[in-house]
């Protein structure tokens, strides 16, 4: 088997251990979850057989602004998204986006299957963000 395509779950046990049986002597990337996705940890080129790993759980962060579009009358749809991430847009054109790892993310601002915008890079965590959107049509 690819020890690049193995994929193993398991679960910790008290106080936080856990053991993986069975893999071939590679480098395998390790993600930690805590259920409902609440804290993230990732070790990358995790030899095995390793006797012991020590991975930091990270609390999430989220990412919180408003849409600004230049022109724009009437109420703001649709939602915010960065990858499997998404929030909804209220009439306002504010959103949160959380559950996220920190760092960089790429937004979109889609309503339906429609694209309106591609808004770009930003770094979470943030609050008070304004994602300046340029006029999107003409009178």
């Amino acid at each position: 088997a690819d020890p690049m395509r193995t994929l193993v779950h398991g679960t910790t046990e008290p106080g936080g251990a856990f053991r993986f049986r069975g893999l071939p002597g590679a480098a395998f990337r390790v993600d930690v979850h805590r259920q409902m996705g609440k804290l993230y940890g990732v070790a990358r080129n995790v030899r095995a057989p390793n006797d012991e790993m020590v991975i930091r759980l990270e609390a999430p962060v989220e990412l919180r602004g408003r849409i600004s579009c230049a022109g724009w009358r009437g109420a703001y749809q649709g939602e915010i998204r960065s990858g499997s991430h998404r929030a909804k847009i209220a009439p306002d054109g504010t959103f949160t986006l959380g559950n996220l790892r920190a760092g960089l993310l790429h937004l979109r601002w889609r309503v339906g299957r429609f694209e309106v915008a591609d808004l770009g890079e930003v770094r979470a965590p943030a609050s008070d963000l304004v994602l300046a959107v340029p006029a999107l049509w003409t009178d």
